[in-house]
């Protein structure tokens, strides 16, 4: 990780003592007091906090400005540096742990939905829909409340406890010992319960993403990270873990069953057990303390907090041209699913079970996308973010682009099928972390509702998109119009116009809202420096 050495402010020996009674986990000190009938763009202007006044030992300084190490102390100063080292391999420490409890959840989590379908037929497709529709809704419509409420920590284990009830009911509908009346029952209700789970558990993971991030960058240390920096670098930890984590828990199964024969019941139930240790895990994850501007909004009314994400969406514009970026997302995972994995493998390996092939490529996304996710963070710094989110966006647009002039699904083979699956890691990679980034930077003063709009539009764009692939139908059977497993016959060119059109248009609307950030950032600058020529009026 590149680092830069900026100023560090020396304390008086005096406020020593003050200064050492503070949590090193709270903002409170840096955080600006908000009124909570100020619109959003109020909040987020506050954000830079008024410079102190200048003395003999202190710098003067910003959010944004830098300058060079002093000196000035002696020893004691250069061990408090020590400490404050110390303080940030801690941050950083605790982070991965909760990447990797955060990787076992959700990867156990994806697995069962992964083979529901192959499992439970129509049931699974239906559970599968259930949970993505309840994912969604859950994030706009109480996420936000519980993230809020009860904090971004004790919300994971929350989310990830009613998590292990979708588990367990598809474990025990796995078991053959209910009755069809009671076995759609309770795979239904698991559903919900799982769909509800996720959407706060994405909300929950996002705010304690932002927290530790800004947590890092107020550690004083000789190499100081910037806030943008210190968001790229957590985005990548947390999006290798989870990546690798699906890679390890979708090729397990497939190990399994091939060689070994174990049977799904089993493997439902030891992921089951894998959940339930890895919720409790969130215990031992350091729950920050509210800064002061969350507890001035800790007692706001429930349909304040419930209700975060619509607001975000409506009072700032970057979120409204954000949202192509998620229509993509969601588009692509409908294509991967329905289009790519359902008719293409199977058309592609007639004599290959369809369900381990899927399994085997679906660990090469994970696999790419765990790799991906380690050089993003460098390239980034040389590129930009914003680069980085447009050549994700373009792997997406290559993948249906090949599908376009070479339509024939039954000669892509392994050799065509790979390069599509390597791409759709690369992509994913760039959505799960370099967009996970820019999301925390592009909106520091609502990190709950950013993050919530993400599964909401994710999922709402998902579900558009799964309907879409299976709307499009045709009469005479060409390259273009293909049979699918229901037997009728789908016109897949109009679903892949459509992704690649979004694609264009989540470019664009990424360059505008990449602009308003830009603007906002140059308008933060000139009022933190206006304030700064006041204070030194002030003192001469």
């Amino acid at each position: 990780m590149r680092g830069k050495t900026i100023a560090i402010p020396i304390i008086d020996d005096s406020s020593d003592d003050a200064s050492n009674n503070t949590s090193p986990t709270s903002l409170d000190n840096e955080t600006p007091t908000t009124n909570k009938n100020e619109s959003y763009g109020q909040k987020r202007s506050k954000l830079v906090p008024t410079p102190p006044p200048s003395s003999s030992r202190s710098l003067l300084s910003n959010s944004r400005s830098t300058s060079s190490f002093s000196r000035t102390g002696g020893g004691h100063h250069h061990t408090r540096i020590i400490v404050e080292i110390g303080k940030k391999d801690k941050t950083l420490t605790n982070f991965l742990l909760l990447s990797v409890l955060y990787a076992i959840s959700h990867s156990t989590f994806l697995t069962f939905m992964g083979v529901a379908t192959s499992e439970f037929g129509d049931l699974g497709a239906r559970s599968n829909g259930i949970v993505f529709f309840t994912y969604g809704l859950s994030a706009v419509m109480g996420a936000t409340y519980v993230v809020k409420t009860y904090g971004a920590r004790n919300s994971l284990l929350i989310g990830f406890n009613i998590a292990n009830i979708y588990l367990s009911c598809i474990t025990v509908a796995s078991m053959g010992v209910l009755s069809p009346l009671l076995k759609g029952p309770v795979v239904i209700f698991g559903s919900v319960a799982g769909g509800v789970a996720l959407g706060i558990a994405w909300t929950a993971q996002g705010a304690y993403f932002a927290r530790a991030a800004r947590e890092y960058t107020s550690i004083p240390s000789n190499n100081t990270i910037l806030p943008h920096e210190a968001t790229s670098m957590f985005a990548a930890i947390f999006s290798f873990a989870v990546f690798l984590g699906e890679a390890f828990f979708r090729i397990l199964p497939t190990f399994l069953v091939e060689q070994y024969h174990v049977s799904w019941t089993i493997i439902f139930g030891s992921y089951t057990v894998c959940s339930v240790i890895a919720a409790f895990g969130y215990v031992y994850v350091h729950e920050y303390q509210p800064t002061e501007e969350e507890l001035e909004h800790l007692y706001d009314s429930a349909f304040t907090k419930a209700t975060a994400a619509w607001r975000l969406f409506w009072e700032d514009d970057k979120m409204k041209y954000m949202t192509g970026l998620n229509a993509i997302y969601g588009f692509m995972s409908a294509f991967m699913l329905s289009f790519v994995n359902g008719e293409v493998v199977r058309q592609s390996f007639p004599q290959h079970d369809t369900s381990s092939t899927v399994s085997i490529l679906l660990t090469v996304t994970s696999a790419v996308a765990a790799l991906t996710s380690l050089i993003v963070d460098d390239v980034s710094h040389y590129i930009g973010k914003g680069l980085v989110v447009v050549s994700g966006i373009c792997a997406y647009y290559i993948i249906v682009f090949l599908f376009v002039i070479h339509p024939e699904l039954n000669n892509w083979g392994w050799s065509g099928l790979i390069p599509i699956f390597v791409l759709n890691g690369v992509a994913r990679s760039v959505f799960e972390s370099t967009l996970r980034s820019e999301f925390a930077d592009f909106f520091p003063y609502e990190p709950e509702g950013a993050f919530a709009n993400i599964p909401f539009q994710n999922g709402l764009f998902a579900a558009v998109g799964f309907f879409l692939s299976i709307s499009f139908t045709c009469k005479f059977q060409d390259d273009y119009c293909v049979e699918y497993q229901d037997g009728d016959l789908h016109n897949t060119l109009a679903f892949e116009l459509i992704c690649m059109t979004i694609a264009l248009l989540a470019i664009l609307g990424h360059w505008r809202a990449s602009n308003l950030f830009e603007q906002e950032r140059f308008e933060e600058e000139k009022e933190s420096l206006s304030r700064t020529d006041e204070v030194k009026l002030a003192l001469v």
